[in-house]
């Protein structure tokens, strides 16, 4: 995953307990022990925030809690869906334009009105309302 600028402003109550992937040898029993080494290095170091790197992201529940603590946050992991996963749980809010997506789908639909047909998906995998 790319190096991102952290807004990491964290506003779900839930972020680190809800909508998780367990696997054996998942990392969610570590998160205090890591929260506290997070907390002595930026005690230490003077910092607000700190550069976090987590190689072996899995499911990104360290990396969740480290957004947390980090100005400058890498995910990394071997498997593609680690990729997938994390994109969705550690891309800054920002990153996504609102109101663009709304102009963007409010253009569609128009599109879509004017020039309204069934197509192959309606067709064969629809069905209809006997009647």
């Amino acid at each position: 995953m790319a190096l991102q600028p952290a807004l990491f402003k964290i506003n779900k109550k839930d972020y680190l307990s809800d909508d998780l992937l367990t696997y054996i040898g998942n990392k969610r029993a570590l998160l205090p022990f890591i929260r506290q080494g997070l907390d002595d290095v930026k005690a230490r170091l003077g910092k607000a925030r700190l550069n976090c790197l987590d190689l072996f992201a899995g499911s990104g529940i360290v990396s969740r809690m480290m957004k947390g603590h980090a100005s400058r946050l890498v995910s990394n992991d071997f498997e593609d869906y680690a990729e997938v996963v994390n994109r969705c749980y550690l891309t800054n809010h920002s990153d996504f334009n609102e109101q663009d997506y709304w102009q963007a789908r409010y253009e569609l639909l128009e599109r879509i009105a004017d020039d309204w047909r069934r197509g192959i998906i309606a067709e064969n995998y629809a069905p209809c309302a006997a009647g």
